[in-house]
């Protein structure tokens, strides 16, 4: 709610104005009003009554969903996106979510209340455990969104994994690692180098070419900025292709370059550590470990079936790549996770505690600036005292 008030949805009303009627849009902004005060009674009300006033006011609906136990919510949403869908078939056309999209007919305003819908349906379908529904809506918003302003792609690329879709899930990664070789930082911006046709969701045959050494060498040098591939699509592209066809070289390189660009994950699986209870909700460093939190609560269990494990701990070069070497010391692990990591900033490993205590004074600063860059990037994603409603929308 809060974000979408920050972007031009804020100042000219919910998907860019005249959507929705005037007062239901007023009544959905008194609702979230109630949610920021936590006054759920009365955000409940509201948000009924928008939807009465404007049955297409998706965002108000999504309110109520939250008062819905999961089947019906689901029901709910799913008749709601076929609203939304037919709405957005009018105003482009019926092949809109089959044919690439035109004229940048993703970075309309009009899309965000359908894309914001279809998101929270892949959430709850992912929670009652419809992996179907939530890999096939996630397809919907790529083909609406093929730029994924909304981050579908790396949930969708688990999905198809989990739902044994091995070809269409390395086809899936196969793109978007592709297209992460030419991508720039002002993409997010102005669209520059080639994003994947229908967001990667044409699911083509997969290939079996290896990357080259430059390509991957860019990966790993990118690997904690934005424009850099996500760790966790080469998990999956790994995983994938392992399922396809075995231990072969281009398995292999997946599974060395994914260890490389980000090692928390596989040391978690090769370690054993208890699969996360949630994924993170914490704002994140690109492939850092709030992003192995949430790519192992989503994947974690895929990997620890036994052919699986016993493949990617046989690799030695990904051993090396996840073993820790103790910061006093010196010494690597001889098992993986043997050693425990600097409670404060989590960046470096120690054997024992001897080791720790003799390595505080020299680590000290370089652990309190860590701790001091993570709390600034909490504080940024915290919310922000919202600023006074302003509804432009017309009737």
């Amino acid at each position: 709610m809060m974000a979408r008030r920050l972007t031009l949805e804020g100042t000219k009303g919910i998907g860019g104005g005249g959507m929705i009627i005037r007062t239901s849009e007023e009544s959905l902004y008194r609702a979230e009003e109630a949610l920021e005060q936590n006054k759920p009674t009365t955000a409940l009300r509201f948000a009924q009554e928008a939807v009465r006033q404007d049955p297409n006011n998706l965002d108000a609906i999504m309110i109520v969903i939250r008062y819905l136990k999961l089947p019906e919510a689901i029901r709910t949403l799913e008749a709601a996106e076929a609203s939304g869908r037919a709405f957005l078939e009018a105003k482009s056309g019926n092949d809109v979510f089959q044919t690439p999209v035109r004229n940048f007919f993703w970075g309309t305003l009009m899309t965000r209340p359908y894309v914001r819908l279809v998101k929270m349906l892949i959430g709850l379908a992912y929670d009652d455990k419809q992996f179907e529904l939530a890999a096939r809506m996630s397809v919907q918003a790529l083909r609406i969104c093929p730029e994924d302003s909304f981050g579908q792609h790396v949930p969708l690329t688990s999905l198809l994994v989990r739902l044994e879709r091995y070809a269409d899930a390395l086809s899936l990664c196969q793109k978007w690692i592709t297209a992460s070789e030419s991508s720039s930082p002002l993409d997010v911006i102005i669209p520059m180098s080639p994003r994947p046709e229908l967001g990667g969701t044409a699911f083509d045959p997969p290939h079996r070419e290896l990357l080259s050494v430059v390509d991957m060498d860019s990966m790993i040098a990118n690997r904690q900025k934005e424009e850099g591939v996500q760790g966790a699509v080469v998990h999956n592209a790994a995983l994938s292709t392992f399922k396809l066809w075995g231990d072969c070289p281009q398995s292999r390189q997946y599974l060395e370059l994914a260890a490389r660009i980000n090692p928390l994950i596989l040391f978690k699986i090769l370690g054993q550590i208890t699969v996360p209870k949630r994924p993170s909700a914490q704002m994140r460093i690109p492939n850092g470990a709030e992003d192995a939190q949430s790519y192992l609560w989503r994947s974690q269990e895929l990997w620890m079936k036994p052919d699986v494990w016993d493949w990617a701990n046989a690799n030695e070069n990904v051993r090396v790549c996840v073993r820790r070497i103790c910061s006093g010391c010196e010494h690597a692990e001889s098992a993986v996770a043997a050693f425990k990591r600097c409670a404060g900033c989590h960046l470096v490993s120690y054997c024992g505690s001897t080791c720790q205590k003799a390595n505080w004074r020299t680590h000290k600063e370089a652990c309190k600036k860590h701790q001091e860059k993570k709390d600034s990037i909490r504080a940024f994603g915290a919310k922000v005292p919202r600023k006074k409603k302003t509804t432009t929308a017309s009737e």
